[in-house]
């Protein structure tokens, strides 16, 4: 099959989101995959500040990329930002030129790239990973799960938000997944022997993280430290000497990040938004054997995985971090659990539903 997402993320950029892992595993099945980022206006483009040169034309990848799997990963330039018009002509070009009109599958991840009328033969699967509850994206996501012949959420809150707007469609709950080998395969290289120590958060640090909760785990874990991996704006003035603020670290450095640690930080603030998150490190961290504690919400906690502690206050951190210490020096019960969320298992589960569900044929494509 043809297969085309339409996405948040640039690939190669220091976010390895959902459509990356898909994309990637459906290509290694033989299919023809498209993966197409969110466009720069060129505003943002011009007033972006990387570290070099080079960073700013990765975010502009106009000149498709073919990695080994077969992927091609591509985006393109519009005058003004995507928020302010859909500009879909300048996106037909695009897709024209980089030959997938004709595609079979179009999951978009990306509500303001609602571009569905572009594939005239294609089953258009809108795949929302968050809860968006106003403004242009809310608005364009409205139109898009209208226009859409499914829906898969990656998760049930972010499915049910959506419920007014979808009374007959085919749905289906597919979390977020991990590439297990890869985060399980530097713990195995460690000696069984080192000890593995401190707290440790890998993902964006926004107004959805929650420093107070941080303080009350390092002051908790003391000298142990709690090290804080990932970018963001929402920076503390000073904090605990046990506290290492790192900014961001390149995807493929992150499995041996984890497998020095021995509890992963889920340390959500109580804003909407994360009520309905999937997130990717849930799994990431259990695959490399980690203990986690985390902010409960609806959807961390509807799941099941053992070394897993989740707390509804602060206040009750402390009895959380008493029972990780009782607990064996790496959690490999819960690693048993993050193997059945491998990416390639969530990729053939979306083919699945899609061939069930659409009539879609599961086929490799012979337009290669």
């Amino acid at each position: 099959m043809k297969i085309v997402f339409l996405s948040h993320s640039v690939e190669g950029s220091i976010f390895k989101v959902g459509s990356h892992h898909l994309s990637r595993e459906m290509a290694k099945m033989g299919h023809k995959v498209a993966h197409i980022s969110t466009p720069l206006s060129l505003p943002q483009f011009l007033s972006y500040r990387p570290q070099n040169l080079n960073d700013r034309w990765k975010l502009l990848r106009t000149t498709p990329m073919i990695d080994a799997y077969g992927r091609l990963s591509s985006t393109f330039l519009l005058p003004i930002p995507l928020r302010l018009a859909p500009q879909q002509y300048l996106f037909n070009r695009h897709v024209k030129s980089i030959g997938f009109r004709d595609a079979d599958l179009v999951f978009v991840d990306q509500p303001l790239m609602n571009y569905g009328t572009s594939f005239p033969k294609a089953k258009v699967i809108y795949r929302p990973t968050d809860v968006h509850h106003e403004g242009v994206i809310h608005q364009r996501e409205r139109s898009l799960v209208r226009s859409s012949a499914a829906l898969v959420a990656t998760s049930n809150c972010v499915l049910k938000s959506l419920e007014p707007y979808h009374p007959t469609k085919p749905t289906l709950v597919l979390e977020n997944g991990v590439e297990f080998a890869r985060f399980n395969s530097v713990v195995r290289k460690h000696p069984r022997t080192r000890k593995r120590t401190g707290a440790i958060y890998v993902g964006a640090v926004d107004y959805r993280f929650d420093w107070e909760a941080i303080k009350v785990i390092a002051a908790l874990l003391y000298p142990e430290q709690v090290r804080i991996v990932g970018p963001g704006n929402n920076l503390p003035a000073s904090s605990a000497s046990n506290i290492s603020i790192e900014g961001a670290v390149p995807y493929y450095q992150i499995p041996a990040e984890l497998a020095a640690a021995r509890i992963g930080l889920l340390p959500f603030t109580e804003v909407a938004t994360n009520e309905g998150r999937s997130p990717m490190k849930f799994y990431e961290y259990l695959a490399a054997e980690l203990f986690i504690l985390g902010k409960k919400t609806i959807e961390l906690g509807a799941r099941s995985a053992a070394g897993v502690y989740l707390y509804d206050r602060i206040f009750d951190i402390e009895d959380c971090i008493a029972s990780i210490d009782n607990e064996r020096h790496t959690n490999t019960s819960g690693a048993q659990v993050a193997v059945t969320y491998d990416w390639s298992a969530r990729a053939q589960r979306l083919l699945q539903f899609c061939e069930a569900e659409l009539g879609v044929s599961d086929a490799i494509s012979s337009t290669f």
